[in-house]
């Protein structure tokens, strides 16, 4: 409850500036966005959770939304798409590249990752 009060999550805004905070805009992982409102807030909203699931949907089993082509499709969906996809993408291959691979923060374990002792 604490952060989401630091984030001023509750507050029914989505342009929040260091004006507002020093936290303002927030980034939530290293390498990520910066985000103007607290992005649990999107969660909340019903069109923007909405959208979301339409994006991963359209992604996952490479369709459009409505029948025909990329011309075929509403701008505002391909504008979005053209976003979203990409950024998609790259977090499922994120995923299983450190599934395979570890995160990199990991320390190596075994015999072959400590110092020989000098003699």
């Amino acid at each position: 409850m604490a952060v989401q009060k630091i984030r001023r999550c509750r507050e029914d805004r989505w342009d929040f500036t260091a004006e507002d905070a020093q936290i303002f805009p927030i980034k939530i992982e290293d390498g990520g966005g910066l985000y103007g409102f607290c992005p649990g807030k999107v969660t909340r909203d019903q069109e923007s959770a909405f959208l979301f699931e339409l994006m991963t949907v359209a992604c996952e089993q490479k369709v459009l939304l409505v029948a025909g082509g990329i011309a075929d499709q509403p701008g505002w969906f391909i504008k979005l798409l053209a976003w979203f996809a990409p950024r998609y993408a790259m977090q499922n291959f994120t995923q299983k590249a450190q599934m395979v691979l570890g995160k990199g923060d990991d320390k190596p374990k075994g015999k072959g990752s400590q110092p020989t002792p000098k003699r």
